[in-house]
C-alpha cells in the first residue's frame, strides 16, 4: 500500500476555524502577551502558524505560552509548575533559586 501525502481534509484546520495566516495571527493577540506574540512571530511557515492557531482554536485556552527552550523559558516552566504543585522542591540544594513568575 503507498501512503499519499497532503491529499484530503486536514482535520485540524477543519475543526479550529483558523484557514489564513491573517485569521492566526488576530487569534495570537487575543491569547497571547507582548513576549510571547513575540516569540511566535519568529516562525516563519505559514503551515506550522496555521496548526498552532488551530490547535488554540480549539482547545480553547485563557493565554498562551511559547517556549523556545531558552533558560528563562525553562525557569518559567519550573516555577509554574512548582506554584501550581505539579511539582515540589527537592530537600537538597538546587543551586539556584527559582524566581517567581
Amino acid at each position: 500500500m503507498m501512503v499519499i501525502k497532503n491529499q484530503g481534509v486536514d482535520i485540524s484546520l477543519e475543526i479550529g476555524g483558523i484557514a489564513t495566516l491573517e485569521m492566526a495571527r488576530s487569534l495570537f493577540e487575543k491569547k497571547m502577551d507582548a513576549a510571547n506574540l513575540s516569540k511566535i512571530m519568529k516562525i516563519q511557515n505559514a503551515a506550522a502558524l496555521l496548526k498552532i492557531a488551530n490547535a488554540i482554536s480549539m482547545c480553547e485556552p485563557d493565554a498562551v505560552f511559547v517556549n523556545t527552550g531558552s533558560e528563562l523559558d525553562k525557569l518559567f516552566v519550573r516555577s509554574l509548575a512548582l506554584q501550581k504543585g505539579e511539582e515540589t522542591l527537592l530537600a537538597m540544594d538546587h543551586g539556584k533559586p527559582y524566581p517567581a513568575f
